[in-house]
């Protein structure tokens, strides 16, 4: 996810954002809620993983 993007997300008050790190401090995901109007409840928004870099593509080549 590029910055903008997050920092965008980071300032709507009915979003909740985390950013998950790998052990290096690096970025490896990120999880987003959004909390309904009560604010009881909420879904859930995206969640992003990066592959590692041990991880092999299995992704179609088109």
């Amino acid at each position: 996810m590029r910055r903008g993007r997050l920092a965008a997300y980071a300032v709507e008050p009915w979003r909740r954002t985390w950013t998950g790190a790998g052990p290096d401090g690096r970025s490896v995901g990120h999880a987003s809620l959004r909390l309904d109007a009560d604010g009881v409840s909420a879904r859930l928004g995206r969640v992003l993983v990066a592959r590692t870099s041990g991880a092999a593509d299995t992704r179609p080549h088109c």
